[in-house]
Formats: C-alpha cells, sequence, structure tokens
C-alpha cells in the first residue's frame, strides 16, 4: 500500500511521472531571472494603463509641442511676448540695448552698479548715478516709474530695455533684474564709454 501510495504521489494530473531532471533544473534557476521571466509583461503594461488614465490635457498639449503636432487648443496658449508698456519710455531699440547691457556688465566687473529700484533710487539721493537702467517687461510697470521723475529732477538719464532676464544676465545674476544703476567712478577705465553712453541715451529724450 505504501510503495502505491508514493507511486500516486509521483504521478502528475495525467497520470505520468514528473521528470526529476525538471525539478532539478527549475531549483538551479537564479531568482532574478525568475523575477524577470514574470514581472517585465506585467509592468509594462500597468504602466501604460496608468499614464493613459493619468495623462491630463495639458500634459497632452506639451507633448504635442515637443513631438511638432499643432496642439488641439491653442486659444489658452501665449501666442508670443506681451506688447511694451508705453509708459516704458525712453525704449532702447535693439542695437543701443546690445550697447547698454554690454556697460552693464562691465560695470558690475568694476563694481560700479547697483542692483534693483531702491538700491537705484539710493545712487539717485546721494547723487552717484551715472545712469539708471529700468526692464520695460516689469509687472507692474509702476513700481518703477518713480525712477524717471527721480532722474529727472538730479539730470541723470534713464532708459528703458526690453527685458528684465537680459538685464539680470548683464548684471551677473541668474534672477531677473528690474532696475539698476551705473555709479560714478572718476577714475574707472569705463568713464569714456559711460559718457559716450549717456549721449546716446539722452538723444532717446530729446
Amino acid at each position: 500500500m505504501v510503495e502505491k501510495q508514493r507511486e500516486r504521489e509521483g504521478k502528475g494530473h495525467q497520470g505520468s511521472p514528473i521528470p526529476r531532471t525538471d525539478l532539478t533544473t527549475s531549483k538551479l534557476v537564479p531568482p532574478s531571472l525568475r523575477c524577470q521571466v514574470r514581472v517585465v509583461v506585467p509592468i509594462s503594461q500597468l504602466v501604460c494603463e496608468t499614464l493613459s488614465a493619468s495623462v491630463s490635457s495639458t500634459d497632452l498639449l506639451a507633448i504635442g509641442r515637443l513631438e511638432g503636432k499643432p496642439p488641439a487648443v491653442q486659444e489658452d496658449l501665449p501666442m508670443g511676448s506681451e506688447p511694451i508698456n508705453p509708459k516704458a519710455y525712453p525704449l532702447a531699440d535693439a542695437q543701443l540695448t546690445i550697447t547698454i547691457l554690454d556697460i552693464v556688465q562691465q560695470a558690475a566687473n568694476y563694481k560700479q552698479l547697483r542692483k534693483g529700484a531702491n538700491e537705484a533710487t539710493k545712487t539717485l539721493n546721494r547723487g552717484i548715478a551715472e545712469f539708471i537702467v529700468m526692464a520695460a517687461d516689469t509687472e507692474p510697470l509702476e513700481i518703477l516709474l518713480h525712477l524717471p521723475l527721480l532722474a529727472e529732477d538730479k539730470n541723470v538719464p534713464y532708459v528703458f530695455v526690453p527685458s528684465k532676464q537680459a538685464l539680470g544676465r548683464a548684471c551677473g545674476v541668474s534672477r531677473p533684474v528690474i532696475a539698476c544703476s551705473v555709479m560714478t567712478n572718476e577714475g574707472s577705465q569705463l568713464k569714456t564709454q559711460i559718457t559716450q553712453l549717456k549721449d546716446a541715451i539722452e538723444k532717446l529724450l530729446i
């Protein structure tokens, strides 16, 4: 009876004995390999299902732009840069803007620069400002409009440039800068360039 029971336990569902070589081989398969075989396909299917369920319409718009496809909804997307506020006067043209930013960058290297509207105001009150540069895309622009009035009172030239981000880079910082002041320094190597730039800025005010 015992021998018959052992024979039954050694047989599969079809009544045939399970080869001992298969059992031995399955024990030698590394666990990591078995996991790869069992898991890879279900996970890829799960990821696809999760993405299709969780991607929003905004994400699809961004993906469409990256792939060069026209977005389905264009009304909610910005069509370009905002128009310059007419109160930002005088506004430097492209060539003058390059010259201004170059002088600002050199002034930062020579420690002749003050960044920010408050610092620019201080240089005007102390009488040490050569000229004032402001960003025309500042929002709201009204936070800068006291500077032109004060600059006129102190007889200091002032000018607007189109981009606060570009002005920030010229000032040597990664953040936007809405205003800066180039200061007086009698022994500076920039004196001639600053004088020429002041003349160019004053022509815009005429």
